[in-house]
């Protein structure tokens, strides 16, 4: 019975000895690091940001004096101590041999090239008036032009940066736009943070100056003028969605025909000159209800195709439609006689799901 008391006073000894030895992180010395690589060589070096009790440390064989004060100038966190009188402890980096990415603005238009060389997490941009996001992740070799996405949020939740680092950078980067901002992986190896309570690295890449890459740009596609022919809801023979590209008399009456072949009086054929215009037809085939049906919200040309932005409707769960089966089917005239080719996308997400081609 001895025995298991004082094993018991024993291991509640070292329980109380060790929570004595664990840091105290609200009253213990935090370290945030940020890591900036860049071809803007004053942007270049490791940004230290100490946070915590006022002290006195030795880092690199260099005593650094932490005390409280009101951090001011570029890159300066309201909350962080002052190292030397100063807003941060910046230390030097060597120049990348290659930068991880290269933006590159296009004219006339607000998208951008983005060539990446290595695997990255995030790339941002700054035009002087917004934050945008270039792409989430991306590995070596990607290349395109790339629309950006507004980023409301700017800097915050990149990296491990704090809410008040993050507004440091975006106001420090603010005068430099506009600038590139990729989120990267740390190029150092992984230092010993013993002493502090909170370790945190951000590692990112600062693309200072961009540049216009002439050679990208592309002419924007033409808008044809169109106009819808006719449009109904009662096609016969069409069971699956079927398209047509029309640059004959003896082809339009055929679907012309299909069209109107569920009523008694079919209406007189429209007049066309098929050596100005070409006729698209697009048949949703049969549907179960009435409420469907196929309007067209614009064409435009590339090179000699004509691209057709389709919206598809169908009723709503609660509508209260007719019973009867349905065919829905449109016609437009497009002032153009040479189209070789017509390609039919979603109005709302630009995806292809239909083409016809010039067979006569």
């Amino acid at each position: 019975m001895r025995i298991m008391i004082r094993f018991s006073m024993l291991i509640l000894s070292l329980m109380l000895l060790l929570t004595a030895c664990l840091p105290q992180t609200e009253d213990g010395l935090r370290l945030h690091d940020v890591e900036v690589y860049s071809n803007a060589s004053d942007l270049l070096g490791i940004y230290s940001y100490f946070y915590g009790p006022p002290t006195t440390i030795r880092i690199g064989g260099e005593t650094l004096e932490l005390t409280e004060g009101s951090p001011t100038g570029d890159f300066s966190v309201p909350s962080a101590l002052l190292v030397g009188g100063q807003p941060y402890y910046k230390r030097s980096l060597g120049k990348l041999q290659y930068p991880p990415t290269r933006v590159l603005k296009i004219p006339l238009t607000s998208d951008v090239q983005l060539e990446v060389g290595e695997q990255v997490r995030e790339v941002l941009y700054f035009d002087g008036s917004k934050w945008f996001t270039l792409v989430n992740a991306a590995g070596r070799g990607f290349k395109a032009r790339v629309v950006p996405k507004e980023r409301l949020q700017g800097l915050q939740n990149i990296g491990s940066l704090t809410r008040e680092e993050a507004e440091a950078f975006q106001k420090a980067l603010l005068p430099r736009a506009p600038v590139a901002v990729t989120v990267m992986d740390s190029r150092l190896p992984e230092g010993n943070a013993g002493g502090f309570t909170e370790y945190l690295r951000s590692t990112f890449y600062i693309q200072q100056t961009v540049p216009t890459d002439d050679s990208a740009y592309e002419a924007p596609n033409e808008e044809l003028l169109w106009d819808t022919l006719a449009e109904g809801s009662q096609a016969t023979g069409v069971e699956q969605a079927e398209y047509a590209l029309i640059a004959s008399e003896e082809q339009l009456l055929s679907f012309w025909n299909r069209a109107y072949g569920s009523q008694l009086s079919v209406p007189p054929l429209p007049d066309v000159d098929f050596r100005r215009e070409t006729i698209v037809a697009a048949f949703a085939g049969t549907k179960p209800t009435g409420g469907y049906g196929l309007s067209v919200d614009g064409v435009t040309l590339e090179g000699s195709d004509a691209y057709i932005d389709l919206t598809e409707t169908q009723p709503a769960a609660d509508a209260i439609t007719t019973q009867a089966i349905t065919s829905p089917w449109v016609m437009l005239r497009i002032l153009r006689g040479d189209i070789n080719a017509a390609w039919f996308r979603n109005s709302q997400d630009g995806a292809l799901f239909g083409v016809a081609q010039r067979t006569q």
